[in-house]
């Protein structure tokens, strides 16, 4: 999925549906590499949601306060 933004810079996001398979660091070295084929610059990329030991971790916290 892409936004492009006005000042000539455009967002591209993806949904990791396997991590332990292809990670993040495998995806942005991916985007890295086409992009430079291409002359064109690459940000460092970044998460939104939690890492599934943080859900995992959030999930036992809430199971014993309970």
């Amino acid at each position: 999925m892409g936004l492009a933004h006005g000042d000539g810079a455009t967002e591209v996001a993806c949904n990791l549906l396997h991590p332990d398979a292809v990670g993040a660091d495998q995806v942005q070295e991916r985007v890295s590499r086409l992009a430079a084929g291409l002359g064109v610059g690459v940000g460092q990329g970044y998460f939104t949601d939690l890492s599934r030991e943080k859900v995992v971790e959030l999930y036992l916290q809430a199971a014993q306060a309970a």
